[in-house]
């Protein structure tokens, strides 16, 4: 886990992030990238895909299903490389900025 001088977390449940503790440069996106729902990209998710959302700007934080004796677990990947259970937000399932990876 991070320090808790680098992360934020605010009352919205959010949490903002002091980019200056990251060691990595974050990945630039293609504008051709096709942008999907929160639902569309669901859907590949179920197919053993990994997706992310262009607002975090970093193809190293991505959602993916793992499967744990037959028990499929909605899990987000970290820049840090930490895997945590994913609690969806608003954003999350609103947003209209998803792409597959």
């Amino acid at each position: 886990m991070k320090n808790e001088n680098e992360i934020k977390k605010n009352k919205d449940g959010s949490m903002d992030i002091d980019m200056t503790a990251l060691s990595h440069s974050p990945t630039i996106y293609k504008e051709e990238e096709k942008k999907l729902s929160f639902f569309e990209a669901l859907k590949a998710v179920k197919e053993g895909k990994k997706i992310t959302k262009l607002e975090w700007n970093d193809k190293q934080v991505y959602g993916f299903l793992y499967n744990n004796n037959n028990n499929n677990i909605l899990c987000l990947h970290q820049k840090n490389g930490e895997i945590n259970s994913w609690i969806l937000n608003d954003g999350d399932l609103l947003g209209n900025d998803w792409i597959i990876l």
